[in-house]
């Protein structure tokens, strides 16, 4: 009987797969060319990988010391929805593709960051602390259903990011006090 493949190896295979789809995106630039369909495939990828990983792994790992660099990877998560959000909307412009090959860049930028420190961090407890559930987590799993409500929650929560940002450049800008 074969082994079940682990969870740290389940989730580095889906890096990997965002990653080509990714690519391949950023290839179709290259050739003057907008690949359209795995830029899709890669956000919805990306969405639900992270969804994922904040929903059912992270509270684990957060209950076995790991707060810090759980903590870590939650803010990269809200960096690296923003500028995925930037370059599908890059995408959707269209033009000459320079603005969606910097959103590309700036995406690729955090993800292998991101993805180096998971890897070698948080994924090896994983395997630990989530062993019992990695099926769970990889089958067919109505995720989609919960997906939504956390794609809606993370906007608002990036919008609330950004207005405080703009409220303390008020601020600052003006000396103003708002009591």
């Amino acid at each position: 009987m074969a082994e079940a493949p682990t969870l740290s190896a389940a989730l580095e295979r889906e890096h990997r797969d965002i990653d080509r789809n990714l690519a391949l995106f950023t290839e179709g630039l290259d050739h003057g060319e907008w690949r359209i369909q795995p830029l899709d495939s890669a956000g919805k990828a990306l969405r639900r990988h992270i969804y994922l990983e904040e929903e059912m792994l992270f509270p684990s790992l957060r209950e076995a010391g790991q707060v810090a660099p759980v903590a870590v990877m939650l803010r990269e998560h809200g960096d690296i929805w923003l500028a995925l959000d930037e370059l599908q909307q890059a995408a959707v412009v269209g033009g000459d593709g320079t603005v969606a090959r910097r959103a590309y860049e700036r995406l690729q930028y955090l993800l292998e960051a991101h993805n180096e420190k998971e890897e070698r961090i948080l994924y090896p407890q994983a395997d630990v602390v989530q062993h019992r559930r990695a099926r769970f987590i990889f089958e067919a799993h109505p995720v989609e259903d919960h997906l939504a409500a956390h794609v809606a929650g993370r906007a608002v929560r990036a919008l609330g990011q950004r207005l405080a940002v703009l409220f303390a450049a008020v601020i600052l800008a003006t000396g103003a006090c708002f009591v």
